[in-house]
């Protein structure tokens, strides 16, 4: 999909991500391999601060709410955590989408946050 992306030369930058159980953040080969915690934490702690509404009347709009409100982390046996909607037949691809366009946007638009927990332009 990266490929045909690229090749069909929609004149704007793209940025492959590779969502990993990973603990940090690296980027190689063109790819950036990004941590579903730090996703999701990211989106939850924008979410808390009021940086993020959710429209009422956008289409999927609905759905995106109740994928987040079955957003759950639990422990595996071995220790490591795991992010996703765990009820059966339950989504989270919305969430992810949102939290991928977040991770982006503060990429290509660096911000500092705020006191009141928006983002601003740093300078």
């Amino acid at each position: 999909m990266v490929d045909l992306l690229r090749r069909a030369g929609l004149g704007c930058s793209v940025w492959p991500v590779v969502v990993t159980g990973g603990e940090r953040e690296t980027q190689s080969d063109g790819y950036w391999r990004v941590p579903k915690r730090d996703l999701i934490v990211e989106l939850q702690v924008l979410l808390q601060r009021g940086g993020l509404r959710i429209a009422a009347g956008i289409p999927l709009g609905t759905v995106l709410v109740e994928e987040m409100a079955t957003m759950r982390v639990r422990e595996t046996a071995a220790g490591h955590e795991q992010y996703g909607a765990w009820r059966e037949g339950e989504h989270d691809d919305l969430v992810f989408a949102v939290a991928l366009a977040y991770w982006g946007a503060k990429r290509a638009y660096p911000r500092v946050a705020g006191d009141d927990g928006f983002w601003r332009r740093e300078g």
